[in-house]
């Protein structure tokens, strides 16, 4: 179950659901993002909506370069996923643990739906896991700043990024997915600074960090909104984990 995770490389869930036989990649495109919410606004934006639906063909294009591909579903989770298991015979779920309360809920309905299945979620979202922390979540800082100088003083350190898969096992023969019900993609501005998927985003990391090395002045230009050097403005590409 692909979520915030649009992308091969450091990715432990896809890493471990490559084992298999078969491998059904599925994200779930959820009609309620679309509609107004307690206080009339929808979850989901135009603009947010225009790179994550690119983000996910630059995904799907990914994956059958590898001899699989991304299947779309559209419904909520807790329908459209264990409908999935059900209709190709899954024995095996996984995802990336995201914090959220209702994601939280989300999945637990899922595997309360398919008690068969085998379910794993996966650090996938942080640079540092909850048990490697010098303290417990008790003692957990209030700010980042306190937090960030509490890793800095101990000998924590990442785990090594996670190689992108060169092949995948190929995807159970299915029907066509569910692309054609999603929301059209109305034409925007041309903005190439925002280019959607993985290979962008990696390609404006590399650029900002080690070509046009502006890491170097980031503490005095970060608040700076005008120019495009002064922040990393690397937040669309971290938000859809097109970036581990």
């Amino acid at each position: 179950w692909i979520t915030r995770d649009l992308r091969l490389h450091d990715n432990p869930g896809l890493v471990q659901a490559a084992g298999a036989d078969l491998l059904l990649c599925v994200f779930v495109v959820d009609p309620r993002w679309f509609q107004p919410g307690p206080f009339q606004c929808q979850p989901l934006g135009l603009h947010r909506w225009r790179f994550l639906w690119g983000s996910l063909m630059a995904l799907d294009d990914a994956l059958r370069a590898r001899g699989n591909r991304l299947h779309i579903a559209w419904g909520t989770p807790e329908q459209a996923l264990p409908a999935l298991c059900r209709g190709s015979a899954i024995d095996e779920l996984h995802r990336a643990r995201l914090p959220g309360t209702q994601e939280g809920q989300q999945w637990a309905a899922v595997c309360e739906a398919v008690p068969g299945v085998r379910a794993r979620q996966h650090e996938a979202l942080t640079l540092f896991q909850e048990p490697d922390l010098p303290f417990g979540l008790e003692a957990l800082p209030a700010t980042f700043s306190a937090f960030r100088r509490q890793l800095e003083k101990s000998d924590l350190q990442p785990q090594p990024p996670l190689p992108a898969p060169d092949t995948l096992p190929s995807a159970p023969g299915l029907d066509q997915d569910a692309r054609s019900q999603c929301p059209a993609i109305t034409p925007g501005p041309a903005r190439p600074d925002f280019l959607p998927g993985e290979a962008a985003a990696l390609g404006h990391w590399h650029q900002y960090l080690w070509q046009d090395q502006h890491i170097t002045h980031y503490k005095d230009t970060r608040n700076a909104l005008e120019d495009w050097p002064s922040s990393s403005k690397l937040s669309p590409w971290l938000a859809q984990g097109c970036l581990s």
